[in-house]
């Protein structure tokens, strides 16, 4: 599980600064005189990519939680799910 949970940490980085990224980008091209539209598309696309990262991310959080036991009951050594008796 460790290598998933540090690629998970490393989608997580990569997430964030394609926000604060594209939230400068945003401020840029919303203070601009004058934008051109193919830099408008090109800040959409860039949004889609950064929002198919977080989706990936989710992903392997969505693994290493019901696959690997993070976070769990059973990653600390009890035995039983979270809520079982």
């Amino acid at each position: 599980a460790r290598p998933l949970v540090e690629q998970h940490e490393e989608l997580g980085l990569v997430v964030m600064l394609g926000l604060v990224v594209l939230a400068g980008c945003r401020v840029w091209l919303t203070r601009a005189p004058r934008v051109r539209p193919a830099l408008g598309w090109a800040y959409l696309v860039a949004l889609a990519l950064v929002a198919g990262v977080m989706a990936y991310q989710g992903w392997v959080g969505g693994r290493l939680v019901y696959e690997h036991g993070v976070g769990t009951g059973l990653l600390l050594g009890s035995g039983q799910h979270p809520g079982s008796d």
